[in-house]
């Protein structure tokens, strides 16, 4: 381990910097988000405040903003603007929990699902007109309202009411609308799939490998829930070609949650997925929430087996892309979005600041008011909560303990430059990102450039 001190660094030659090993070489970050990977002993003449004047090293450190002389401060000030754009935008995404009525029972959720007679768990068309209101005073102009449940399509009446009154205010308020629906797909019909996609409605599902194993953790009555959601995604999908919408953009995209039973399923997982037709994954961890909380001693695992899993799951999906095989893991595609592309996805997951409250809201069944589908209540909210919600979450208190260097877990490493979410609900069991980052971050040997193991290259 480096130790900074050990070097005695001479104070006002450096930019503010962060560093980390990686492999042979060390990694300085800044703010701007710019990187370099330096040899030992480079790194030990920059941190010294040793770089010989005119060297090739003094030139990449400029280039890249890492002297404090000469340094650029409206080019890192425009950099850091264009990473950071999406903090003044305003709440982007709006969950509509319209039922927490659902006729599937998963080992993991989350989500305190009601049982089908629980109709007062529906939300009511004034709930869901007051959460329309409050959509359209989002200071983005651009706005996504994505059903939630339970199974939303247990309460498909008030899904309608929303998707036509949204877009008729939408339109007054000059505002550029999406619909998106998460949903087990078990209560879909050719109907509804004609109106939904009549109203661009994208949907989403949830599956968790092979049939066995997502029977096991997701169940219906029926005992068929793979059968039936494999069913309609692959509808689905054939229904958004015949009506001519370009695939990149129109496709079910489809979730999985990974529980110990998934771990030695790495393979047959991915097969799953691209039998599907589906061009990415998303290997998520169990969350710890709900449900999975008091099952955890069944699903739980260490954070090292997942990584193991990972790394697996990954490795085969790079292979079948040697292959010809369409098929990428959305954790890898959004860090490497980051570090490579200099941009921000805006994935609020997986920003700084939290995309909770700040980017995104969740409108409960009654009118209470989430920072997010995962997220805690914000405050015990009377009749008037949907009205008192948005004052709460975009106050600066809010704003400032949704910084990554707020979080006593974080300690200031290169990475925080580069990536990492600043998820302030997410405290419990959330230092697994560091493994899976890490490893996806390597350097190329041939090349000496950042990147992903086996992606810039054929490191092993």
């Amino acid at each position: 381990m480096i130790e900074l001190a050990r070097l005695r660094p001479r104070a006002g030659t450096q930019a503010l910097f962060r560093f980390r090993p990686v492999g042979d070489q060390v990694l300085v970050t800044n703010h701007e988000g710019r990187w370099l990977l330096l040899p030992p002993d480079d790194f030990t003449a920059y941190a010294r405040g040793e770089v010989p004047p005119g060297s090739a090293l003094e030139e990449r450190l400029r280039a890249h903003n890492f002297l404090r002389d000469g340094y650029r401060v409206q080019e890192a000030a425009d950099a850091l603007r264009a990473r950071k754009s999406f903090v003044h935008a305003g709440p982007n995404l709006h969950m509509f929990v319209v039922t927490l009525r659902c006729n599937e029972t998963c080992v993991y959720c989350h989500a305190s699902r009601a049982n089908m007679d629980a109709t007062h768990t529906d939300m009511t068309e004034q709930t869901a007109n007051d959460a329309i209101e409050l959509v359209m005073q989002s200071t983005s102009p651009f706005v996504t309202i994505e059903f939630q449940g339970g199974e939303p399509l247990v309460n498909y009446a008030v899904v309608q009411h929303v998707v036509e009154r949204a877009t008729r205010r939408a339109a007054e308020c000059g505002k550029q609308l999406e619909f998106t629906m998460v949903s087990n797909f078990s209560l879909l019909d050719d109907a509804k799939l004609d109106w939904l996609l009549e109203h661009r409605v994208q949907l989403c599902t949830s599956v968790d490998g092979p049939e066995a194993l997502h029977d096991a953790q997701r169940k219906l009555p029926t005992g068929d829930a793979h059968q039936r959601t494999i069913h309609w995604v692959r509808r689905i999908n054939e229904r958004y070609r015949q009506l001519g919408l370009d695939p990149t953009l129109y496709h079910v995209e489809a979730l999985l949650t990974t529980t110990r039973a998934t771990l030695p399923l790495w393979k047959e997982v991915v097969d799953t997925y691209v039998g599907m037709g589906c061009r990415s994954l998303f290997l998520r961890p169990l969350d710890p929430f709900g449900f999975a909380e008091r099952t955890r001693r069944r699903l739980e695992y260490p954070r090292e087996d997942y990584l193991r899993f990972y790394r697996q799951a990954v490795d085969y999906m790079l292979e079948l892309n040697a292959q010809g095989v369409e098929i990428l893991e959305r954790y890898a595609a959004i860090f490497l979005t980051k570090i490579l592309g200099g941009t921000d996805p805006n994935f609020l997951d997986l920003r700084s600041p939290a995309g909770a409250g700040l980017g995104a809201l969740a409108y409960d069944y009654d009118g209470s008011i989430y920072t997010c589908d995962e997220g805690r209540m914000l405050a015990a909210m009377g009749d008037d909560g949907l009205l008192r919600a948005v004052p709460i979450v975009q106050s600066d208190p809010k704003a400032r303990r949704a910084g990554v260097l707020e979080l006593a877990y974080f300690e200031p490493v290169a990475w925080l430059d580069l990536d990492r979410d600043g998820h302030p609900e997410l405290l419990v069991d959330e230092l697994w990102p560091e493994g899976a980052f890490t490893w996806i971050v390597r350097v190329d040997p041939s090349s000496g450039e950042l990147g992903a193991q086996r992606l810039c290259g054929d490191a092993s």
